[in-house]
């Protein structure tokens, strides 16, 4: 049943990232986020995150939320919130 649910899940977010007018960068970007919905995704997750060069501010935001996601999913130690400071400016500049 989980496997179904996630299989449901994964199709429906790749669909709405085939017809979502973005970048290359970002479609990648909801994968990865497709892939953290699920348990035990994270290696997976994080073998995209590392092949990925975020391309606009959007992208970088998003990225650096991703990123904090999978280092605290993975029990890394998290030095510093510079990157989620971006992105919690940057998502709040856009509901300005």
């Amino acid at each position: 049943m989980n496997r179904r649910i996630m299989a449901i899940v994964a199709a429906v977010v790749l669909f709405m990232v085939a017809c979502a007018p973005k970048n290359d960068t970002y479609r990648q970007l909801v994968v990865v986020d497709s892939l953290l919905l699920g348990h035990n995704y994270e290696d997976s997750a994080l073998s995209i995150l590392k092949n990925i060069e975020p391309q606009t501010k959007e992208d970088t935001a998003y990225y650096n939320i991703l990123k904090t996601a999978v280092d605290y999913d993975k029990y890394e130690e998290i030095n510093s919130f510079d990157k989620v400071d971006y992105s919690i400016k940057y998502y709040t500049m856009l509901e300005n």
